[in-house]
C-alpha cells in the first residue's frame, strides 16, 4: 500500500525471488496510496479500497518486465515504470512535499528550468528494435534522458506514450536543452501526449543503454535518487507477475 516510491523499495526487496529463474515468478501490485501512482495507473489499479479488494480477488496475473540500474561501483537498483537522469533528478531536489504532488511538480518543473545548466549527454544503445534509427543518442547541451518502462513518469506525465511493460525493450527518450523559455513553453507536450513531436527530442527502443553526462549528475528511478551517472540501463523481461486489468498492449490508457 502505497505509491511508485514504496513499490520500489518493495521490488528491490524481491531480488532474490525474481533473478532466481529456477523459482517461479513473483506476484506484485499495489494499493495506489501514493502522490504520484504512475504504477498503480499503468495498470488500471482502483482508489477505493473495496472495488480494488474486488479486483485483486477476481483478476488473473500477466508477466511484467523489471528494468535494472547498474552503476559503475556496482551497485544494481530495480525499477518497474522508469528511471532517468538530468533535469528530473534536479527537479526532485527543488521538489514541495507538501500539497497535491502534480501541482508541486509543476511548480518544481517551472523553478528548475531557470536554474538548470544541462550537461553534455551521449546514450549508448544495444538490442535496438529499429535498425534504421541510430545507435547513439546525444546532446552536446542536455535536459534528460529517460529508460521507460511504463507510459509516464512524474504523477501523469507523457514521456513514453507507446511504451509497453511486457514487450523486453525500454523506451529511451532525451530532450535537448533549447533554454528555459523554450522548454517552458513546451512543458503541455509532457501532458498530452505530444513530447515526441517536438524537434529537441530524441525516441528510441532498446534492450539496453549506456548513459553518460559530463558533468556527472544524480540517477533517479521510480521518482527516488538512487545513484550517479554513468550508469546501464537494461531489462529482466518478465520477472514480475502483475494483475491483468489492463491489456498489455494497451498501457498508455
Amino acid at each position: 500500500m502505497g505509491g511508485d516510491g514504496t513499490v520500489n523499495e518493495v521490488l528491490n526487496g524481491l531480488t532474490d525471488a525474481f533473478t532466481d529463474l529456477s523459482q517461479p515468478r513473483p506476484w506484485l501490485a499495489v494499493a495506489p496510496a501514493g502522490t504520484g501512482n504512475d504504477w498503480a495507473r499503468q495498470l488500471s489499479l482502483p482508489r477505493a479500497a473495496q472495488q480494488w479488494a474486488n479486483t485483486i480477488a477476481s483478476t488473473t496475473y500477466r508477466p511484467h518486465d523489471v528494468g535494472r540500474l547498474r552503476f559503475a561501483d556496482g551497485r544494481i537498483q530495480y525499477f518497474v515504470v522508469e528511471a532517468g537522469a538530468g533535469f528530473d533528478t534536479h527537479v526532485l531536489g527543488l521538489l514541495s512535499r507538501r500539497g497535491p504532488r502534480q501541482l508541486a511538480y509543476v511548480s518544481a518543473l517551472v523553478r528548475g528550468l531557470f536554474s538548470f545548466k544541462g550537461p553534455a549527454l551521449q546514450l549508448h544503445l544495444q538490442g535496438a528494435s529499429d535498425a534504421s534509427k541510430p545507435s547513439r543518442l546525444g546532446s552536446p547541451r542536455s535536459m534528460v534522458a529517460f529508460g521507460c518502462i511504463g507510459p509516464r513518469v512524474g504523477g501523469g506525465m507523457h514521456v513514453a506514450p507507446g511504451a509497453r511493460d511486457d514487450d523486453g525493450l525500454l523506451d529511451f527518450v532525451t530532450v535537448a536543452d533549447a533554454g528555459p523559455w523554450y522548454n517552458l513553453l513546451s512543458l503541455p507536450k509532457l501532458f498530452n501526449g505530444r513530447l515526441h513531436s517536438d524537434p529537441n527530442v530524441q525516441y528510441a527502443r532498446a534492450a539496453q543503454g549506456h548513459l553518460v553526462l559530463d558533468p556527472p549528475m544524480a540517477v533517479q528511478c521510480d521518482g527516488q535518487v538512487v545513484g550517479c551517472t554513468p550508469v546501464t540501463f537494461d531489462l529482466l523481461p518478465g520477472a514480475l507477475r502483475v494483475p491483468a486489468i489492463a491489456h498489455p498492449h494497451n498501457t498508455g490508457i
